[in-house]
């Protein structure tokens, strides 16, 4: 869905999802997981723009 307009003065794209597109939400947890796919469920979770890290011992933490 394309959201950019154009005005007298320049074009405009918008920096957030507005309020009616209703995919936008899916596409995102499409790409995060695309992104993430070689860490997800080794050591790392993720639900829309919540993504989480864990590890057994905290020295391996920050390997992560």
């Amino acid at each position: 869905m394309i959201e950019a307009f154009i005005f007298h003065v320049g074009q405009f794209d918008p920096l957030n999802m507005p309020f009616g597109p209703t995919r936008e939400p899916g596409y995102f947890q499409y790409f995060m997981q695309d992104i993430l796919l070689g860490q997800i469920g080794k050591d790392t979770a993720a639900y829309l723009d919540n993504i989480m890290i864990y590890t057994r011992k905290g020295e391996n933490h920050e390997q992560a």
